[in-house]
């Protein structure tokens, strides 16, 4: 009787280790327990992640680009109210914004209503993007919500045209030569 006392307690720790082993990669929705355990008995205390905010975007949301986009083109996010203080217009907004896959650009709020993010490069073609606005820095919005995501397109490049400036010929003027590239 005695043995069995001291081997259960032992046996438990064991099998909640070696379970709990591959726990590391837990996302923010996961309960998880931390073991504590004295010489005779384990203690179970919950751990709980804080939940994300109840937001509903569609309250806010006005429009954005969507379908298929042509590879120059801005990201523009409209909202249907003011979502940033004066002072946050003309600024850096690029933690606001995220695009998947990753994209280098810079982000602006161009008026109180407005965000649009304009990229370095031309986007990839045919590629599908997906864009995360955080609710970071925006007016009556939990700073914890769960961000904003919608996705778009880029239209496929089947060929793109280069033209170079018209030269007038010399010998009549009346003339013009264009060069370009054909790229497909």
């Amino acid at each position: 009787m005695m043995l069995r006392h001291r081997v259960l307690p032992v046996a438990f720790s064991l099998l909640v280790g070696f379970g709990l082993a591959g726990c590391e990669g837990v996302d923010a929705e996961t309960e998880v327990t931390e073991t504590i355990s004295a010489t005779d008995s384990a203690t179970i205390v919950p751990v709980i992640a804080p939940p994300e905010a109840v937001f509903n975007w569609a309250a806010v949301s006005g429009r954005h680009t969507q379908g298929m986009v042509a590879r120059n083109s801005p990201i523009r996010i409209e909202f249907n109210r003011d979502i940033v203080t004066p002072d946050k217009i003309g600024q850096n907004a690029t933690k606001v914004i995220g695009l998947t896959p990753k994209v280098k650009g810079s982000a602006t709020f161009i008026s109180a209503t407005e965000l649009v993010f304009v990229p370095d490069e031309a986007l990839t073609s045919g590629a599908q993007y997906s864009v995360d606005i955080s609710p970071i820095g925006m007016k009556d919005i939990p700073v914890n919500a769960t961000p904003y995501r919608f996705t778009f397109s880029v239209v496929p490049l089947e060929f793109e045209v280069k033209t170079n400036a018209p030269i007038a010929a010399a010998d009549t003027g009346k003339r013009m030569t264009l060069t370009g590239e054909l790229l497909t």
